[in-house]
């Protein structure tokens, strides 16, 4: 799970856009991604009070996988077929701009 906030705090709207395809959401929320699914595309749509903006989170390479890969270990094998050698960060902090003459 990943904890997905607008940096200002504020109820925000947006799409979330990965190989599995697109999510509307309103933010903050906690949204389940799988794993070895590629990085995260979150648009802020525009509204009476907020710019669009769009911000990229790139999926990473877990350590553990790592470990395991250096350990020769069989474990690394299992992760790189399953995609569990990948992760997210836990919280994803999306950047909203207001607009200057929002009431």
């Amino acid at each position: 799970m990943v904890n997905v906030v607008p940096a200002n705090g504020e109820k925000t709207d947006v799409e979330l856009t990965n190989q599995e395809g697109t999510k509307h959401l309103v933010l903050p929320t906690t949204v389940a991604l799988k794993k070895g699914k590629g990085d995260v595309t979150i648009r802020v749509k525009e509204t009476k009070c907020h710019k669009s903006s769009v911000r990229n989170y790139q999926e990473r390479m877990d350590l553990v996988f790592l470990a395991n890969y250096f350990n020769l270990s069989i474990g690394s094998t299992t992760d790189a077929a399953t995609g569990a050698m990948w992760h997210y960060d836990n919280n994803m902090v999306v950047p909203v701009y207001k607009k200057d003459k929002c009431n």
